[in-house]
């Protein structure tokens, strides 16, 4: 947890941001993953930042 905190990656969206080099790809991933987040319906108006730690929290509740 001390690593996480010293590099300022704390929530699975900056994990997420984090892993991915290019803008490019980035790119491409959020529009799918809004899509995604759309079909599902999670938090519709939210930004993708809130949908995606949403997202995280719901699956370690519940990881089926």
């Amino acid at each position: 947890m001390k690593n996480q905190k010293e590099t300022g990656i704390t929530d699975a969206y900056s994990l997420f941001v984090y892993a991915i080099r290019t803008q490019i790809t980035r790119d491409y991933y959020f529009r799918r993953l809004r899509t995604f987040f759309d079909f599902i319906e999670l938090l519709p108006n939210s930004r993708i930042e809130n949908r995606c730690n949403h997202f995280a929290a719901i699956a370690i509740k519940d990881n089926n």
